[in-house]
């Protein structure tokens, strides 16, 4: 992966409110995540999170969401780095 690279992401994106306001339906699919696959559905804040931790260069670039459901694309790439590996400079 390279600087121009691009990593598209089609997952559902869960709101940052919770309370009352909140969607039910994503919150009930956030349930059925846990109870079925151990997992859960996150937040913008959340995935990018979970990029940094698979490599700290990765940033989100950017996040398109429909206005209907949860449903969104997360755009990530390399963040700029000032220093060379060593691979890169021989």
């Amino acid at each position: 992966m390279d600087s121009s690279s691009r990593i598209l992401i089609d997952e559902s994106i869960m709101d940052e409110r919770a309370g009352p306001e909140a969607d039910w339906m994503a919150i009930m699919k956030d349930l059925h995540m846990l109870v079925v696959f151990s997992g859960k559905e996150r937040t913008e804040a959340q995935w990018a999170a979970l990029l940094k931790s698979a490599d700290e260069r990765l940033v989100v670039e950017k996040v398109w969401r429909t206005k209907k459901d949860n449903s969104g694309i997360i755009e990530a790439r390399l963040a700029y780095c000032a220093r060379r590996s060593t691979l890169e400079r021989l």
